[in-house]
């Protein structure tokens, strides 16, 4: 099922927390991927091979979307899964979130293992900047310039953006619009022409 809009972090760097739970300690890191080799990448560079677990989970894409969890041996529903949870409950795309832990001695339990897995994820997210990205209709569209006055201000009612690139052409106009739906353009349809049409999450 097409989903109309995904939340997706809007951050520079990797985002960072620490917490200690009966002695084992979970340092969470999350950050923006948008394909398989970013994912390894990131998971390459940030695993810890000291730690006694290294358990993440990531999702990608907005049509065709990858996700994934990985327990590293801790039990089923208290780690990666749980962080894909969250992710999915976020409504979020083209993530990573890896909690490593070093274990203390002090075995948690299953509630206080989801705890300790969860807890830096939801922070590190709930303190991120996050864009929505939406389904829309990106149209290049061509139209005469004796008609441009009009067009144009009919098109600053109903589009969402208008991507500022408008290129002349002997007696033609040629701009990119952002807007919901191609049959908003209904109404000065028979003045223009559709040069290109991309229906994709913008």
């Amino acid at each position: 099922m097409k989903v109309d809009s995904f939340n997706e972090l809007d951050i520079e760097e990797f985002l960072s927390t620490y917490k200690a739970f009966k002695n084992s300690k979970f340092i969470t890191i999350i950050w923006k991927v948008y394909n398989k080799n970013q994912l390894e990448e990131f998971l390459n560079i940030n695993k810890d091979n000291t730690a006694t677990h290294n358990c993440y989970a990531y999702k990608y894409g907005f049509q065709n979307q990858e996700y994934g969890y990985f327990n590293d041996k801790e039990p089923n529903g208290t780690s990666g899964d749980c962080l894909l949870s969250i992710i999915n409950k976020k409504n979020i795309t083209n993530i990573v979130i890896l909690v490593t832990r070093h274990f203390g001695g002090t075995k948690l339990g299953t509630g206080n293992l989801q705890k300790a897995y969860s807890a830096g994820a939801i922070e590190l997210i709930d303190k991120s900047s996050i864009k929505i990205k939406s389904i829309m209709c990106k149209l290049k569209i061509q139209y005469s310039i004796n008609d441009s006055k009009k067009i144009n201000n009919f098109i600053n009612k109903i589009c969402v953006k208008t991507i500022p690139l408008i290129v002349y052409e002997g007696n033609f106009v040629i701009s990119t619009v952002l807007i919901k739906t191609k049959e908003l353009l209904n109404e000065v349809m028979f003045k223009i022409k559709i040069l290109e049409e991309i229906i994709d999450y913008f």
